[in-house]
């Protein structure tokens, strides 16, 4: 564990059955994590308490053993780049955002998670770019209370439920505003389900339904649909579920 550690570098480790594999904690800063092979330890990479700046490349992570958290586990830690690496086999998440805004993924395989593979609460502006998400439990992607994050260009196959998730919980706050936008999927049983939120941009193709409070909808085939805000092409109150087909002929399909 490094604590209020600055410009630390961390590379080409071999690291085996530690509780956490390696640690920022307190304010650790501008530190790399590269090239690092990190097996069977209960959570892979960790960073707390405003750990921020920090770069993290090139690392390959099997194997991670903690049941209620994650391979790669951020809490309250915020504006880092994780760029490029391998995380497969987690007996829960693989990558998990709690009360964590502004890191950037990208270029990362996600292999084989007995729940989720991205699991985000309370946490905002974070952005994932040419993730590949292979074999989750659960959902590829859940958003819980957590708004402004961008999905774009990742490949998601076989999952247990719906690819993304993206949710108010009861009592929480909405997930709004986030983008997602070309996105692909198979062997998922449903794409996108949304409930209680607002959608900014996207680009549609596939499956999606659309909840609240007042009703829902499902469109019954594949839409291929795209805009900068997905409230101006379908709205729900009481009573009445608007689809603005004229905006975007995609939409055009069945639906219930």
């Amino acid at each position: 564990m490094i604590e209020k550690g600055i410009d630390n570098n961390i590379s080409s480790n071999n690291i085996n059955m530690n509780t956490y594999g390696i640690s920022l904690d307190d304010n650790s800063r501008n530190n790399i994590i590269h090239n690092n092979t990190i097996t069977s330890s209960e959570v892979a990479i960790y960073l707390y308490l405003s750990s921020s700046n920090n770069i993290i490349t090139d690392n390959y992570i099997w194997n991670c053993t903690d049941s209620a958290m994650a391979c790669m586990y951020f809490n309250r830690a915020h504006n880092n780049t994780i760029n490029r690496g391998i995380i497969n086999l987690s007996v829960y998440n693989i990558i998990y955002i709690d009360e964590s805004n502004n890191n950037s993924f990208q270029n990362i395989q996600l292999i084989n998670s007995i729940s989720d593979a991205v699991y985000l609460v309370l946490s905002n502006n974070n952005s994932f770019n040419n993730i590949s998400i292979n074999n989750a439990g659960n959902h590829a992607v859940y958003l819980k209370s957590s708004s402004n994050n961008r999905f774009i260009d990742n490949k998601i196959n076989q999952t247990g439920k719906v690819a993304f998730n993206i949710t108010k919980p009861s009592g929480w706050g909405p997930s709004d505003d986030n983008s997602i936008t070309n996105n692909t999927f198979s062997n998922t049983p449903w794409d996108y389900y949304v409930y209680d939120s607002r959608i900014k941009e996207y680009a549609i193709n596939g499956s999606l339904e659309i909840e609240n409070q007042q009703g829902s909808i499902k469109f019954l085939q594949t839409i291929n649909v795209f805009g900068s805000n997905l409230a101006e092409a379908i709205s729900i109150s009481e009573n009445n579920i608007f689809v603005n087909s004229v905006l975007d002929k995609g939409f055009n399909v069945s639906a219930n």
